[in-house]
């Protein structure tokens, strides 16, 4: 079942982040940054719920020619969600001038778009593993 519904998230995710990548271009930023924030606290709690979906012991069996693959997606997925997190916590207290934050924010257009491939990437990744595993 946790597959199927990884499915599911993983489409809605995927295209909401198409929508907020779209919204960021016609600069409606307020539509953007509403849809990330939702996009980031959705993948924490998919990674939460991930996590602690296995009992000690329950985990599946995974073949040993797919460990390579999927320590290389658990890894990339891991960049665009905590790189979300900074640059949604840089806008979110962008009223402080301290010189990381600051920076961040300057910069947030750059970053954005290399997160942006990253997860696009672990989504894909996301679909690929679900046809591995079912």
């Amino acid at each position: 079942m946790f597959l199927h519904l990884s499915m599911v998230w993983g489409v809605i995710a995927l295209t909401l982040l198409i929508v907020a990548w779209r919204m960021a271009v016609t600069g409606n930023i307020h539509r953007h940054k509403q849809i990330m924030i939702f996009l980031t606290i959705g993948a924490w709690m998919f990674v939460a719920n991930y996590l602690l979906a296995y009992e000690e012991g329950t985990m599946p069996k995974v073949p040993p020619e797919l460990i390579v693959w999927l320590s290389i997606h658990g890894t990339v997925a891991m960049f665009p969600i905590v790189g979300a997190l900074v640059l949604i916590f840089a806008r979110l207290k962008a009223h402080l001038r301290s010189s990381k934050i600051h920076h961040i924010n300057h910069y947030h257009r750059i970053y954005g778009r290399v997160l942006v491939v990253l997860w696009v990437f672990t989504h894909l990744g996301g679909f690929v593993n679900y046809f591995l595993f079912t």
